[in-house]
């Protein structure tokens, strides 16, 4: 027996329609397992930070200014973090917040809570730009929430949450670094879209410098895996990553046109000790404090030069965090 045309066609619609139902479906799972996240509670990760340079952002735009450059003041002893640090995530998140007439707190808790429901969404919509197929698309989608680590601080939900690290930009780098990936390969393989894959590229940096850097170095591999045409499509991808650096360049310049006058993280104290005794002073002092749990220790160290404090700072181990202070005092004695 045949089977009626139109029964055909009802079955292929709904063949179709199913990946968006399991995207869908995977979306409203996450919904409700991280609706948590959603609660005013006093945060004890990065989240902390994250959200003063909301509130920071916030306020400089009440003030009629534009917050992509100016002296942060809410971390340590200060801090240049709006000149050459990934900005544009909390202007963002301050400038929608104002839109809806919402706290800063309220906007910086939805945002990171739907960026992190809905990261399905990007992970689909880029598989098909890679050019799989949807079923395919929906299963990296339907997978994605899974994703875990030794570490917990890869694109995972122990990366963002309350009971995680809290890593609020790398959250937008991480919404964004697949569609920049689906879109540099559509402008490469389709030669169409080349301004869409630059802009995408450009904001991956401007909301997560290292993810940024991750996308720039995955970048030519979209050209090696090429069968034909293989110079044409490195030029293409030239073409679409000199676009993402012109067009990231306000986050990028000051980078660079700091980068002479900012002391490597390596060799942080020992700038710090050879302008101390260029001064007269003698050699910075670091005292060091340690609290948590002994598997997990938390290292506070605040820096002295001179029995006058010049910086402070955090880290999981004392060496990072008498680094982290030494940047803190070099940043604070150049902004000075």
């Amino acid at each position: 027996l045949s089977v009626p045309e139109t029964t055909v066609r009802a079955r292929r619609d709904r063949t179709v329609w199913m990946p968006y139902v399991v995207v869908a479906i995977t979306c409203g799972l996450s919904l409700a397992a991280l609706r948590g996240e959603l609660r005013l509670a006093r945060t004890v990760n990065d989240n902390t930070f994250h959200f003063q340079m909301v509130r920071w952002a916030t306020r400089q735009l009440q003030r009629g200014r534009l917050p992509f450059d100016g002296w942060f003041p809410d971390l340590t002893l200060g801090s240049s973090f709006f000149h050459h640090y990934q900005s544009l995530p909390y202007t963002a998140t301050a400038v929608i917040s104002r839109t809806l007439h919402v706290t800063p707190r309220v906007g910086f808790l939805w945002i990171g809570y739907l960026l992190l429901s809905l990261w399905p969404i990007s992970v689909y919509v880029s598989t098909r730009l890679l050019g799989w197929g949807r079923w395919v698309a929906a299963a990296a989608a339907a997978i994605s929430p899974l994703l875990n680590s030794v570490p917990g601080y890869g694109y995972e939900h122990n990366s963002y949450t309350y009971q995680g690290w809290g890593v609020f930009t790398q959250l937008w780098g991480m919404w964004l670094f697949p569609l920049a990936w689906g879109l540099t390969w559509r402008a490469v393989t389709r030669k169409r879209g080349y301004w869409m894959a630059a802009l995408a590229i450009a904001l991956t940096i401007a909301t997560h410098l290292m993810t940024g850097y991750l996308l720039l170095l995955c970048v030519p591999l979209l050209g090696l895996l090429a069968r034909k045409d293989f110079v044409q499509r490195l030029g293409r991808l030239a073409l679409v990553s000199a676009g993402a650096v012109v067009a990231a360049a306000w986050v990028l310049a000051p980078l660079l046109a700091d980068a002479a006058a900012s002391p490597l993280a390596s060799d942080a104290k020992s700038q710090l000790r050879q302008w101390a005794e260029s001064q007269g002073f003698g050699p910075p002092h670091y005292d060091v404090t340690v609290s948590g749990p002994d598997h997990d220790p938390l290292f506070f160290v605040r820096v002295s030069v001179d029995h006058a404090v010049v910086g402070e700072a955090t880290g999981r181990s004392k060496k990072a965090a008498e680094v982290a202070a030494a940047l803190a005092a070099w940043e604070g004695r150049r902004h000075a």
